[in-house]
């Protein structure tokens, strides 16, 4: 009769899974996170008024006179442009429980490059809508306080400050769109989704991704995406790619090739089939 002691204690050499939490529950946190930040942007940009119109043409003398009219003029101006800071970052805290699934399925190279844009790049954008939010508004209502004599500085102090939300905007969204493009180059490569929304999203992302620095290459995002024809439409599309990432976090399932994500959905049936994935020893 073989013996059991043998038995035992390859049972106890087994190597246990650890768990932090469920995979699952903290793919479906971070695609509500990122939907919460599509949501928040598209309210905010749907609010924005149309600066084209109401300034003329960029920079011209009466440029910056007109600029100050219009957020002196639209009371809920930093609530807006708090609400266009608060979207990217989001996007950036949510995407990071996709570049964890990405992970656990293998692709080490583009979505950690895709990760680390993304959250360089919405703090960038994050700095530049501080300026856009809190900084323009007080140099604004110097502007609109100013004589004759003082006219000049307040008006410098203000093209200053746009200058910078613009500049740093524009790199900001360079950085963002790169983190798309690399997450998108990612998810070709790996298995989440079904094969549809992984070529889709994918291609998609990529094209998205490159697309504001060909167009500040091209001189289409000069002086600044924001005073481009094309931003609204750049803005409207960019979202829903994210839109697509969330939903596509809440609607994934663990990853039965997994034995770590299987093991964390609890109870005695995911312990079991963990143990049963992991190699028996010698």
């Amino acid at each position: 009769m073989r013996s059991e002691r043998p038995r035992a204690e390859r049972r106890k050499s087994q190597p246990t899974v650890q768990s932090t939490g469920s995979p699952v529950l903290f793919g479906r946190l971070g695609g509500v996170l990122v939907l919460l930040g599509v949501a928040v942007f598209v309210w905010a940009g749907a609010r924005h008024p149309d600066m084209a119109t109401e300034l003329g043409p960029f920079d011209s003398p009466e440029y910056f006179t007109r600029l100050a009219a219009v957020i002196g003029h639209h009371r809920d101006w930093s609530t807006i442009h708090a609400g266009l800071l608060v979207g990217p970052l989001l996007w950036a805290l949510g995407s990071a429980a996709l570049v964890a699934r990405l992970h656990r399925q293998g692709e080490h190279r583009y979505s950690v490059v895709g990760g680390a844009a993304l959250a360089v790049g919405s703090v960038l954008w994050a700095v530049a809508f501080v300026f856009a939010a809190f900084v323009l508004p007080a140099h604004a209502a110097a502007v609109r306080a100013s004589d004759g004599g003082t006219l000049a500085v307040a008006v410098a102090g203000l093209r200053g400050a746009q200058a910078v939300a613009f500049r740093l905007g524009l790199v900001a969204l360079v950085v963002i769109g790169v983190g798309m493009a690399s997450m998108a180059a990612s998810l070709l490569y790996s298995r989440h989704g079904g094969p549809v929304f992984r070529r889709a999203a994918g291609s998609a992302g990529v094209l998205l991704g490159v697309w504001p620095l060909v167009a500040w290459a091209a001189g289409i995002f000069q002086p600044s995406p924001f005073t481009s024809a094309l931003w609204a439409p750049t803005a409207i599309l960019t979202s829903g790619w994210f839109t697509a990432v969330g939903i596509g976090l809440l609607a994934a399932d663990a990853d039965r090739s997994d034995p770590t994500l299987l093991a964390s959905t609890g109870g005695a049936g995911g312990k079991l089939v963990a143990a049963q994935a992991l190699p028996e020893p010698s």
